[in-house]
């Protein structure tokens, strides 16, 4: 029985002709270029056209190649990052919420997502900290620490609750901080959270990073198995 394939509906037979009547073609040297080109431009949104955002990834069409927004410009947003305190004064009940959730056991926890060298995601647990109107972490030595040296981009999430399915998400990218003051402050930071602990500072092989902020996504519940989730999503620069 004929095995329905792409373009080809079940059971309906193809007349491919015989192959040596059909003209051979070699591809010069010049054509894949032109080929990643013209899939280059036809990848490119046109001016005045604002495309649905594939979060934490890149700029991606969704359905399909369907404007959402004129007025929404991609490029102003995308590539921007603003810090914690940027994003607490646009939207302080996102902020509170966000943190406290990502501190719900007393010291922060969450899952970070990364991209890998081949462009599929990464995904670890990692403690966050907000510092001075900062998001900040240390990152051991790893594959995660060497996706942000490479990409930046990010995805941060944060942990299970216990007695509801309230969740923080947030994406932007990611910036190595070397200024020792800072780096100093925030593993002394590191140390008195986790004092119970008796865990040392973080040496120097653990890379502190900056996590810039262009998207973020608060869901708030009822409880477990809550019909009704609440979603509020917040993109920079977007009303």
């Amino acid at each position: 029985m004929p095995v329905a394939g792409c373009g080809q509906l079940a059971g309906e037979k193809r007349d491919v002709g015989n192959a040596a009547d059909r003209p051979r073609h070699r591809a010069s040297a010049a054509e894949p270029g032109k080929r990643a080109a013209a899939q280059r431009e036809r990848r490119t949104p046109s001016a005045g056209q604002v495309y649905r955002c594939d979060l934490g990834y890149g700029l991606k069409p969704s359905g399909g190649s369907t404007p959402i927004a004129a007025e929404f410009d991609p490029a102003q947003t995308w590539r921007v990052a603003v810090t914690w305190r940027q994003f607490e004064q646009s939207r302080p009940d996102l902020a509170e919420a966000g943190r406290a959730l990502l501190y719900q056991f007393g010291v922060g926890l969450a899952f970070l997502a990364t991209v890998r060298r081949d462009g599929g995601p990464r995904v670890h647990p990692m403690c966050p900290l907000i510092y001075h109107g900062g998001l900040y972490g240390f990152i051991v030595p790893g594959p995660k620490q060497g996706d942000l040296h490479r990409d930046g981009r990010y995805s941060l999430h944060s942990f299970p609750c216990a007695d509801n399915e309230d969740a923080f998400y947030c994406t932007g990218r990611a910036a190595a901080v070397d200024d020792p003051v800072t780096r100093k402050a925030l593993a002394e930071l590191f140390v008195t959270e986790r004092a119970a602990l008796k865990v040392p500072e973080p040496g120097a092989q653990d890379h502190l990073f900056s996590f810039g902020l262009q998207h973020c996504l608060l869901t708030q519940t009822t409880g477990h198995g809550d019909s009704d989730p609440q979603h509020t999503i917040w993109h920079n620069g977007r009303p």
